[in-house]
């Protein structure tokens, strides 16, 4: 691999990096990132019809 030296270069290397890399690995990333995001509680929360969150006990659901 060669040296990415300048800021052109650079900047090149950002396009062609991902060409390197292959679906199936592509898709296995996007499902760690996604089991990450899930283990730490990133995702959006599934809503009610009224906008509410759906289930949780803080007190801030809006639930019954």
């Amino acid at each position: 691999m060669s040296e990415w030296g300048s800021w052109d270069e650079d900047r090149d290397h950002k396009f062609v990096v991902g060409l390197t890399v292959t679906p199936d690995e592509r898709l296995a990333w996007l499902e760690e990132m996604l089991v990450l995001a899930f283990e730490r509680g990133t995702l959006p929360r599934q809503r009610d019809v009224w906008g509410r969150t759906s289930g949780g006990s803080d007190g801030r659901d809006g639930g019954a």
